[in-house]
């Protein structure tokens, strides 16, 4: 049984096969190791950094309280109401410059947006005139 040729080309079909899957697994580690290694890399460029950041506005934002009566069973009851009036400009002007950066750690290389942003807002206080009324208080 030891002698038939058929079962030596099993054993070396099946030990070939072994190897090769042992391989795999090392080959896929190694790319785990590194995928790992990426994010580590990224984490660090972001914590280097302010991190993404957002430009909201310009608005002004203004308290307003409103006294309003309605009529509630033949009474008028006086009811208050509280908000904010957001002021949006008539004009916007934003000007910026980008410049990205190559930062290299290791193998992997990662950018960094930098921007330089100029923002030029013009209000009309005419509107304001909006909220110009008797029961409304600024």
């Amino acid at each position: 049984m030891l002698k038939s040729p058929l079962l030596w080309k099993i054993v070396t079909l099946g030990g070939a096969m072994i190897l090769l899957l042992i391989s795999l697994m090392l080959i896929r580690q190694i790319l785990m190791e590194r995928a790992d290694y990426r994010s580590d890399v990224e984490t660090a460029l972001r914590q280097s950094t302010s991190g993404p950041q957002k430009v909201v506005g310009p608005l002004v934002a203004i308290p307003v309280t409103e006294l309003y009566t309605v009529l509630e069973e033949n009474k008028a009851v006086r009811h208050k109401r509280s908000y904010l009036y957001f002021w949006l400009p008539e004009s916007l002007l934003v000007e910026g410059h980008q410049n990205v950066e190559a930062r290299k750690i290791g193998i992997y290389q990662g950018q960094v947006w930098d921007t330089d942003v100029a923002i030029k807002a013009e209000f009309d206080v005419a509107r304001l005139h909006e909220l110009d009324k008797p029961m409304i208080t600024l």
